[in-house]
């Protein structure tokens, strides 16, 4: 009896390590099908579309810690981004124009934008005049999360330029690269001088204008027209923007020099 009970214990645990066996072999078949049925291009699609994710959710952060070296909070900032097969580079292509009717003032400053190319060259995300834009097939080019400090409410103009500087001339392709950003105190440029009674303040109905020029119009444009910032299309001026009503004005840049570190 004892022989009898042994060997059948011996038969189940051949019959398990066979059931085991094949189904080991049946789930390593099913993945290896489904992998083939997907597709290798479709597998790198979906690992494009993640490193492009993680990618602006790094400049969000790098659009934090500029954030706080244009409100004085620090004098200098830096962080890492996987590139994932990207590139990274600073593009001279911006500048934006600010003007306050009926004073004289009329000034043009350069913006710069920091770019980061995807894998596939047909997505691109900006970090440009303290916002963040991702473009792209899938992409609307709206500043959802990160808007620029470019405000319009409460019979008050205030606008926040942000001025990047670096190597105009690098891209930078690979892996990881550590970015830091360092800058000064914000320059005030309008009022620009108080004792001759420009102050900031105008008459009510005081209107100002701004127009940005940049590879990113259409995310500026997105952001103007959106009722909640109360900014609005010029009338026969494409591409410029209005604020009226207006009894107060600021504006002032932020410099901030960019280096890399790969």
């Amino acid at each position: 009896m004892t022989m009898s009970g042994t060997s059948h214990r011996g038969d189940d645990r051949a019959i398990s390590e066979v059931v085991g066996f094949i189904l080991v072999f049946a789930v390593v078949l099913s993945a290896t099908t489904f992998a083939a049925t997907l597709g290798q291009s479709q597998i790198r699609d979906l690992r494009d579309s993640e490193q492009l994710n993680n990618a602006e959710r790094g400049f969000e952060l790098l659009s934090q810690n500029f954030d706080e070296i244009g409100q004085t909070r620090a004098t200098a900032r830096a962080g890492a981004l996987d590139l994932g097969g990207g590139t990274l580079a600073i593009r001279n292509t911006s500048n934006v124009t600010v003007s306050v009717k009926g004073t004289g003032y009329n000034e043009t400053y350069i913006l710069r934008a920091l770019q980061y190319r995807g894998p596939n060259a047909d997505t691109n995300i900006y970090y440009e005049g303290g916002m963040v834009v991702r473009t792209g097939p899938n992409s609307a080019p709206t500043p959802e999360t990160t808007p620029p400090d470019v405000t319009c409410r409460e019979g008050a103009a205030i606008v926040s330029v942000v001025t990047l500087t670096g190597q105009l001339d690098r891209t930078l392709a690979g892996e990881t690269v550590r970015i830091r950003g360092g800058g000064s105190d914000a320059t005030l440029h309008y009022p620009r001088n108080r004792t001759l009674g420009q102050a900031g303040t105008i008459d009510d109905g005081g209107q100002v204008n701004v127009t940005v020029q940049s590879d990113v119009a259409a995310a500026w444009q997105n952001y103007f027209e959106a009722a909640s910032t109360g900014w609005e299309p010029a009338p026969g001026h494409p591409g410029r923007f209005r604020c009226t009503g207006v009894e107060r004005v600021v504006v002032r840049q932020t410099v901030i020099e960019v280096t890399f570190e790969s």
